[in-house]
């Protein structure tokens, strides 16, 4: 994950449980910390770290560089993303179900349980969407992120890992990693326009700084 201003950037280690801090200009490593846990992936907004640590069942809130507080979420959380306006955090625990954190008070207001598989999750800019991959149903979940309510499901290539809105926010593209392709989506009519083959075993996207 990279900081804000982009000068500063975070990786996990879940054999070590340690949190990397690199300068993101000079390529140094500036910083560790130790959680104990199984650290996965990583959101951030003004300069809180959120961490999921995927055996403890909980999300570690992460201020200076300090544990200052755990969340108790679902089992196995692997992916998260924090809405845009930075009051709610999404927790995709793949072994059990979405988990809602409302972050005035950093407390489970709501887990989402549809036969869902979560991995890979994105936000619309206005925070209104949620676009979450199902790894084993095979599929893109679309999420009402107000009501936190699923409204629609895409079915798309096999074993999604991850999806991305394309700058504009027109298409939607998901890696699935278990039929060698990329999903192009149009978020206007919610249906697959075509499946792009690649390389073997597909996990992330992301987009040029131009799109």
């Amino acid at each position: 994950e990279i900081s804000d201003d982009q000068l500063v950037v975070y990786s996990t280690d879940m054999d070590s449980g340690t949190i990397s801090i690199f300068n993101a200009t000079t390529n140094t490593l500036m910083n560790q910390i130790t959680t104990g846990g199984a650290v996965h992936d990583i959101a951030i907004f003004n300069g809180t770290l959120y961490v999921g640590d995927v055996y403890g069942e909980k999300v570690l809130v992460i201020e200076d560089n300090a544990i200052k507080e755990e969340i108790k979420v679902g089992y196995g959380p692997e992916y998260m993303e924090i809405r845009p306006d930075g009051k709610v955090l999404y927790v995709a625990n793949p072994l059990s179900s979405i988990s809602v954190v409302d972050l005035a008070d950093n407390k489970v207001i709501k887990d989402i349980d549809s036969e869902i598989t979560p991995h890979g999750l994105s936000f619309t800019k206005d925070g209104s969407r949620l676009f979450i991959v199902d790894m084993h149903n095979n599929t893109l979940s679309v999420i009402d992120a107000q009501k936190h309510e699923v409204i629609n499901k895409i079915p798309i290539g096999k074993n999604p890992e991850y999806v991305e809105l394309s700058p504009h926010e027109t298409i939607a593209y998901v890696a699935n990693l278990g039929s060698d392709t990329v999903s192009k989506i149009d978020l206007m009519t919610l249906k697959v326009m075509v499946e792009i083959p690649v390389e073997k075993g597909p996990h992330e996207i992301a987009f040029s700084a131009d799109g």
